[in-house]
C-alpha cells in the first residue's frame, strides 16, 4: 500500500478572514485533532471556525514554503 499524504488549504481563519492565495500545507493529527503542519492552525468541524479544503496526493502538492522548510528540517535529522 503506498502512503498517501493528506492536505489542507485554510481559505478562511478562525475570525473570518479570507486568505487570498491559499498554500496547501501537509496536514498532520497533533494534540487530538487534525492541524496544518507549519501553524498549528486545527481545522475540522468542531475543531476551528475556519473555511479549508482538504485533499489526498500520493506525493507532492505541498506548496507551503514554511511547511516545506519544516520538512527538510525533519529529513535533516540522522537517527
Amino acid at each position: 500500500m503506498k502512503q498517501m499524504n493528506e492536505l489542507v488549504r485554510i481559505t478562511k481563519d478562525d475570525f473570518g478572514e479570507v486568505i487570498e492565495n491559499a498554500e496547501w500545507c501537509l496536514m498532520v493529527n497533533r494534540g487530538g485533532g487534525n492541524q496544518n503542519l507549519c501553524e498549528g492552525q486545527f481545522v475540522g468541524v468542531g475543531e476551528s471556525a475556519c473555511d479549508f479544503d482538504v485533499k489526498v496526493v500520493q506525493r507532492g502538492g505541498i506548496t507551503c514554503e514554511k511547511c516545506l522548510q519544516e520538512i527538510r528540517e525533519i529529513k535533516a535529522v540522522k537517527l
